[in-house]
């Protein structure tokens, strides 16, 4: 019934007994009309790409893992890692969304007084900038801050100063520079990225995303909503997935500034992953990548029972990432692949340049309007993703909206020539079922084992074990030793 109320000519007021009498059937300030994209989303002309092809699920033995490599390989990984590292190797991270599964509007109570405690009044805007951790020796901290602190012993460490690179939005980005420039962070290369129009989601659509909401509650609401307003304009811009990671890195020059100050290497990985350290675990996963002469090397690790996300998969004896989306048209999901896409990786800018033809030279020569056409010719490669996703109206109501994004991991199945390889590593599964009846000296060198640890919605934030984690990743920041 409610997909039948779709069928209306562009212009007519939204309205339909599917939100009984409720204010989702008046006009909303937030909500436009029905544009040329929304109708061609409305007409299923934009569909997300799917899988074609024959491919194979990963297994558990099928690629190496850190904990069966053993200390004495894993040292001599670490010592080619460290032949690599100076001036070679940039240190990215992926900053540029406020979650769609955390709504800044629902912050815990714990963070909201970490808020307080550093003198702020206002919710950011950056999921980034979400605190995360607070005590007597830092102060409150947030995802952004471990990223630096982390940065900063790194470099301190090893006696090198190779740059940072972080990706905001044009939605969080003056906020986001506002605190670099707060905490003096040095050698940090930002770029953002533009922000894409967003459509209101049909009822389907949101039912089919029915894990990014939080609560049956916001997905019945959304639904209601959608019944009066798909393919309307959503009024918020987005920005349009990770893959604009890597065409904003193109588009905007910094690619080219890489490539000008010497960098062979870019190690990538999302904000509210913490556990994903520069450390020597990570030292040794750059020796791997250059002994096994690989373009680029995914962190992956085995997947959690019901746990959402890519998966690592081969195909055209190659190994790649697939998104969740990607499976709707094949027998498989993404959930029956043994290793889950932990969006951590090590780059060669080489995998770059063959993925949008390129090259260091016609990089630094560029005129803007050429990188952009780069960039786009690059983009054009990607796979499509269409994902409902909820979106937080001014008034704190929320719609389900899709945006057709591209997925940094995706390009994994799309560029042709490289080498690509994948790694287990251990994730919060890794420390045991016993885990927080340990003593806190155990649990701490437990934790800091760990790689995959994220925080995708506020049960995440709030959960022990997760927490306890955080607090052994803490130990080794502050330990520079």
């Amino acid at each position: 019934k409610a997909e039948g109320l779709l069928q209306r000519s562009p212009g007519q007021r939204p309205g339909c007994s599917a939100c009984k009498g409720s204010l989702v059937s008046e006009q909303h300030p937030d909500i436009g009309e029905i544009s040329k994209l929304g109708q061609r989303y409305l007409d299923g002309q934009l569909r997300g790409s799917q899988l074609t092809g024959s491919f194979a699920l990963s297994r558990a033995d099928d690629i190496p893992t850190v904990e069966s490599m053993g200390a004495e390989r894993l040292e001599a990984l670490r010592r080619i890692g460290l032949e690599q590292l100076p001036g070679r190797v940039a240190f990215g991270v992926l900053a540029a969304g406020a979650s769609s599964r955390m709504a800044l509007s629902d912050l815990p109570d714990a963070c909201r007084e970490m808020l307080e405690e550093a003198g702020q009044t206002d919710l950011p805007t950056s999921k980034a900038l979400v605190p995360v951790y607070s005590d007597s020796r830092t102060g409150p901290l947030n995802f952004l801050d471990l990223f630096l602190r982390n940065i900063h012993q790194f470099r301190a460490r090893h006696a090198i100063d190779n740059p940072a690179l972080l990706l905001s939005s044009e939605a969080n980005g003056d906020e986001i520079d506002l605190h670099l420039r707060k905490v003096d962070a040095q050698q940090v290369l930002t770029f953002r990225q533009p922000l894409a129009p967003q459509i209101a989601a049909t009822v389907n659509d949101i039912q089919r995303a029915s894990k990014n909401f939080a609560s049956d509650d916001t997905l019945d609401l959304a639904a209601r909503r959608s019944a009066c307003w798909a393919g309307r304009e959503v009024l918020i811009g987005k920005p349009a997935g990770h893959g604009e990671f890597l065409h904003q890195l193109v588009e905007s020059g910094t690619l080219s500034e890489l490539s000008r100050r010497g960098i062979e290497f870019l190690t990538v990985r999302n904000i509210d992953n913490a556990a994903a350290l520069l450390d020597d675990t990570w030292l040794s996963l750059l020796g791997y990548a250059v002994e096994q002469q690989l373009d680029c090397l995914l962190e992956v690790c085995p997947r959690l029972e019901g746990q959402k996300g890519g998966a690592l998969i081969r195909q055209r004896e190659q190994w790649r990432i697939a998104e969740d989306p990607s499976f709707h048209s094949t027998p498989h999901s993404a959930t029956e692949s043994c290793y889950i896409n932990n969006a951590v990786a090590l780059f060669r800018l080489d995998y770059f340049y063959k993925l949008y033809e390129t090259a260091p030279a016609e990089l630094q020569s560029a005129s803007p309007q050429r990188l952009a056409e780069i960039a786009d010719q690059g983009r054009r490669k990607f796979p499509v993703i269409v994902e409902a996703k909820p979106v937080v109206l001014r008034d704190g109501s929320v719609v389900g909206a899709v945006t057709p994004e591209t997925n940094l991991w995706e390009s994994t199945g799309v560029v042709s020539d490289v080498r690509i390889g994948a790694v287990g590593v251990p994730s919060e599964q890794s420390v045991g079922a016993d885990f927080l009846d340990q003593p806190a000296e155990t649990r701490s060198i437990a934790a800091q084992r760990v790689r995959f640890s994220p925080t995708k919605t506020w049960d995440d934030y709030n959960d022990a074990v997760k927490r306890a984690i955080l607090v052994g990743i803490v130990d080794k920041l502050l330990n520079a030793d």
